[in-house]
């Protein structure tokens, strides 16, 4: 957006996660292996996103072939999905905080991998001779400095 005045707020991760109750039906060693995959499918935008594939692969890890899996275009449904135990989770480390300072998920592996492309706030130029504008971009700048998107400190995750 060359137009548009931005701001970088972060970067975020994605790791491995699953609910306690699909960990005690698939032991944690074999759970990658037999337990369903979640995706996300965000079309076009997917491609900044590390996937199940890129994980595995920058694990050292075979890519199953016949793996049951399920597929969202909502991260929130996936999430849904994820706490409800249909399957494991590539989370974003930012939206599922809650989750995760609940217990409702616990991170299966210690490996993340970095989205390719931060979160910016970006805003027409014009709408800094707006009052109450610089207050509104510092507000919103320093939520994402200190908190995940549920209220969770970052430094919690």
């Amino acid at each position: 957006y060359p137009q548009l005045d931005k701001q970088r707020l972060f970067m975020d991760e994605v790791v491995p996660v699953a609910s306690p109750s699909l960990l005690q039906r698939y032991p944690l060693a074999r759970a990658l292996e037999q337990a369903p995959l979640i995706h996300l499918d965000w079309g076009n935008e997917g491609r900044f996103l590390p996937d199940w594939r890129s994980w595995l692969q920058a694990r050292g890890a075979p890519t199953p072939a016949t793996q049951p899996s399920l597929s969202f275009n909502l991260t929130s449904l996936a999430i849904d999905a994820a706490v409800a135990g249909a399957g494991l989770l590539l989370g974003q480390k930012r939206l599922i905080a809650a989750e995760l300072a609940r217990g409702d998920l616990v991170a299966i592996d210690a490996l993340s991998l970095p989205l390719s492309k931060a979160y910016y706030l970006a805003w027409p130029q014009r709408s800094r001779s707006q009052p109450g504008s610089e207050a509104v971009i510092a507000w919103l700048a320093g939520l994402a400095g200190e908190t995940a998107v549920y209220g969770v400190t970052s430094n919690s995750i």
